[in-house]
């Protein structure tokens, strides 16, 4: 029997029991599900590099995008506010879309 003791999207125990398998879950404290939150985040960013084209990639960034969102929400941050960062960390930072890679800064 496999181990996966790691979080999944509401609707998976459903799914398996609905395929006919068995599978335990818990009710996280929220302590423990930004911890998980947090592990999650990693492993879609890990499954979003390794995807190998373009529906892959677009599949992942909707995982990475729910993980986020949920990181926003247990942390009181409204997405208008992540966005507003973005667009003025892109004014005076920049974006990335000349492909800037630093190498070192002379003191």
């Amino acid at each position: 029997m496999p181990t996966y003791n790691k979080l999944v999207r509401n609707n998976i125990p459903q799914m398996i029991r609905n395929s006919g398998k068995q599978c335990t879950t818990e009710t996280l404290t929220n302590k423990e599900f930004k911890r998980a939150l947090n592990l999650k985040l990693i492993e879609e960013v890990e499954e979003l590099i390794h995807a190998s084209n373009p529906e892959e990639k677009t599949e992942e960034l909707a995982d990475v995008f729910e993980v986020a969102n949920m990181i926003a929400k247990m942390n009181g941050i409204a997405l208008e506010d992540i966005e507003k960062s973005r667009v003025e960390k892109a004014q005076t930072r920049g974006g990335f879309e000349h492909k800037v890679y630093l190498k070192d800064v002379e003191d």
